[in-house]
C-alpha cells in the first residue's frame, strides 16, 4: 500500500488502521518507511512477504564478497522483526551463496531449489519439460501451426531448460507474427541470440 494513495484519514478510518501522519514519516528516510512497513505487517497480520528477483540485493552492493556477510546479516535480521510473518526469497543461485555467508543463516532458512529441466526423455509422458511443452501447445493451440513436441529437441537446446527463456520465446514469436500463426520460420527467427545463450550457459555451469 503507498502512503500516499491512503493519506486521507476518512479512507484510512475506513480500512480500520490509521497510518502514520506526513510529519512522521518525514522525508521518507529507509527508517521511518521501515517502520511503517513492520507497523502493515503487523495490522494484516500477512503470512508472507514474497520478494522476487532477490538476488539483486547482491548485485546492488560494491565489493560483494566482503559484504556478502553483513547483506546475510541484514536479511536474518529483518525476518526476525517481521514477527509471524515469513521471509520469502525467490532469486538465483546468488541467493544461496548469500544466505550461507553465515551460520545464523544457514540454520533459520529453508532452501527450495527450482532447477532447470533437464535433456527431455521425449518418450516419458511424465517428463517435466514435454509436460511444459504440451501446456504451451494447448494454451497456444490458435496461435501456431506446428507441434512443439515434434521440434523438442531444438526447442530445448533453444531454452537450455529454462520455462523463462521459453516463455520469452513465445512471446517474440506472437509479436513477430502479429495476427497470423507462429510458423516455424517465424519460430527460430525469435529465438534468442547465440551471444545471448552463450552467455546464460555460462551463468548455469557457474
Amino acid at each position: 500500500v503507498h502512503f500516499r494513495e491512503y493519506k486521507t484519514k476518512p479512507r484510512q478510518r475506513g480500512l480500520g488502521f490509521e497510518f502514520p501522519t506526513e510529519k512522521y514519516l518525514g522525508r521518507g528516510t529507509k527508517q521511518t518507511l521501515y517502520r511503517h512497513f513492520l507497523r502493515v505487517l503487523e495490522h494484516r497480520k500477512s503470512k508472507a512477504i514474497v520478494l522476487d528477483e532477490a538476488h539483486h540485493f547482491v548485485y546492488g552492493v560494491r565489493n560483494v564478497a566482503d559484504r556478502m556477510e553483513v547483506l546475510a546479516n541484514r536479511l536474518k535480521s529483518m525476518a526476525d522483526e517481521m514477527g509471524g510473518t515469513k521471509l520469502v526469497l525467490v532469486g538465483t543461485y546468488t541467493m544461496h551463496d548469500c544466505l550461507e555467508a553465515t551460520s545464523q543463516g544457514t540454520r533459520r532458512l529453508k532452501m527450495i531449489e527450482f532447477p532447470r529441466y533437464q535433456y527431455p526423455d521425449l518418450y516419458d509422458a511424465s517428463d517435466p519439460f514435454v509436460i511444459s511443452l504440451c501446456t504451451f501447445d494447448e494454451m497456444l493451440r490458435d496461435d501456431i501451426d506446428f507441434s512443439l513436441l515434434d521440434y523438442a529437441e531444438e526447442i530445448y537446446r533453444g531454452c537450455l531448460g529454462c520455462i523463462g527463456i521459453l516463455k520469452s520465446w513465445f512471446e517474440n514469436s506472437l509479436g513477430l507474427a502479429g495476427d497470423d500463426k507462429i510458423t516455424l520460420d517465424i519460430f527460430r527467427e525469435s529465438k534468442m541470440k547465440e551471444g545471448h545463450l552463450n552467455t546464460a550457459i555460462d551463468e548455469i555451469l557457474k
